[in-house]
């Protein structure tokens, strides 16, 4: 049954980014297999334990992440021990970020900030 529910929460997670209908490429930092593999086109995961011994923000701005998804209860890690993995946790906005809700799933997923203010796609300014 455990396994069903993990299933569930990284459905859930997938659905929910796809919803966002954001520019694409979007680049995912993941912190749980399976989430990057079921984005599909469009979307390209980096792993936490990819950025080796960077701190986490060089590697974020290095590798232009968008999208950062976690499925880990709690604030602390043991993927990552870095200041500012709690800065994004306590307060997204100080680092970039907004943390989108997920209703009834353990999945915390932000998002740059930027990507969420822009106009959806197929929109534009009226011409004077």
């Amino acid at each position: 049954m455990g396994d069903l529910h993990t299933r569930r929460d990284v459905t859930d997670t997938v659905l929910r980014i796809r919803a966002l209908d954001l520019p694409k490429p979007v680049q995912v930092l993941t912190f749980t297999d399976g989430v990057g593999e079921l984005l599909g086109e469009g979307f390209h995961e980096r792993k936490i334990w990819q950025r080796g011994e960077r701190p986490l923000k060089e590697y974020l701005e290095h590798e232009g992440i968008d999208v950062i998804v976690t499925l880990e209860p709690g604030r602390h890690s043991f993927r990552i021990d870095d200041p500012y993995w709690q800065t994004i946790q306590l307060e997204p906005e100080k680092t970039g970020f907004v943390l989108l809700t997920t209703p009834d799933a353990i999945a915390r997923i932000w998002v740059r900030a930027a990507l969420m203010a822009a106009p959806p796609r197929g929109t534009h300014e009226p011409r004077n």
